[in-house]
């Protein structure tokens, strides 16, 4: 992700994402994984504030995801995201 490549929709949250997931590929703990390959899920402390951040920015993005099992979200323009 260190080439600039953005998602194909120009959300508030995406530079927070792209944060969060250049740390992660790059970090020991936080790609951490088993012996079959499964990410073990571990987040170091940079990690774990550039995932808070990124939460914040979705959730100011998005105020109606806010409730418990929500996993469909809506850009301000009305497209729908999900993940």
């Amino acid at each position: 992700m260190t080439d600039n490549v953005s998602p194909s929709f120009d959300a508030p949250w995406t530079d927070a994402f792209v944060r969060l997931a250049d740390h992660c590929i790059a970090c020991v703990t936080c790609a951490a994984m088993d012996k079959e390959g499964t990410n073990l899920g571990l987040l170091c402390a940079e990690g774990q504030r550039l995932n808070e951040e990124f939460r914040q920015a979705r959730r100011a993005c998005c105020p109606e995801s806010r409730g418990a099992g929500h996993n469909v979200h809506r850009h301000p323009e009305g497209q729908a995201i999900r993940w």
